[in-house]
């Protein structure tokens, strides 16, 4: 039994007393350390996403709605050129420039998911470029969105 009463006058405390309480100190020490670890590691542990799935494939009603569209926009004279191969197509800048940034940012999700219908992939994205210039004037990524230069 541990004598925890302060020794009075002239005694000396007893010989194992400082080894125990030392002993004892690091071990509420350890404990402590081990606490505070369990605690910040549930505290600031994110669980992991879950693994990335497959996109669904677009139906064939999905498909020949977005080549309606498509041949539409052919037809009008927006769209002068696609190249679905290279993730690329080609505007009439005189028609494409005055639309609302909504509806190039749709026509342009719409090129690309024609893009990866034609090429079959699981990748989504188009670059639109000016048909006279070539250079790229807006893109469009289900990662990264829609963007105009």
């Amino acid at each position: 039994m541990l004598n925890w009463k302060k020794p009075v006058g002239g005694q000396a405390a007893p010989k194992n007393q400082g080894c125990l309480v030392g002993c004892l100190g690091c071990f509420i020490l350890v404990l402590a350390i081990i606490i505070i670890g369990v605690i910040r590691s549930n505290v600031y542990h994110t669980p992991a996403p879950p693994p990335a799935t497959q996109k669904a494939a677009l139906s064939q009603t999905q498909i020949q709605e977005i080549e309606k569209i498509i041949a539409d926009g052919l037809k009008m004279g927006v769209f002068t050129k696609i190249n679905p191969q290279f993730n690329e197509a080609f505007v009439e800048p005189s028609l494409w420039n005055p639309q609302l940034y909504d509806t190039k940012a749709s026509a342009a999700r719409t090129l690309a998911l024609y893009c990866q219908a034609k090429k079959g992939t699981n990748t989504c994205w188009v670059e639109i470029k000016d048909c006279y210039s070539g250079k790229v004037i807006a893109k469009y990524s289900e990662t990264f969105g829609f963007k105009t230069y």
